[in-house]
């Protein structure tokens, strides 16, 4: 997450925030199919910028990601980019 950093323009504080609160995690089966298919599409929507599966840059594909419209988001703020964005400068109020 730290190479994010410079191409994101989050701020330094919140980088590293997260990646202190990435130190644990816990994995599970999730009960929701709308979660699991919004995964699957940003797998294939990866794989489709990408060219292929294995190889790619992943910051790059990171960057393209997070604007890609998601469908939970139509109503808040379109992308996972731009309600990052809006969640950060909230949390930097």
């Amino acid at each position: 997450m730290r190479p994010l950093h410079s191409t994101s323009g989050l701020p330094r504080s919140f980088i590293e925030s997260e990646i202190g609160e990435m130190s644990e995690c816990r994995l599970a089966k999730t009960q929701s199919s709308g979660v699991l298919g919004g995964m699957n599409g940003f797998v294939y929507l990866g794989k489709a910028f990408t060219g292929s599966s294995d190889g790619y840059e992943p910051v790059a594909l990171s960057l393209h990601l997070a604007n890609v419209p998601c469908g939970p988001l139509y109503r808040r703020h379109f992308s996972p980019g731009h309600e990052l964005s809006a969640f950060v400068a909230e949390r930097e109020k």
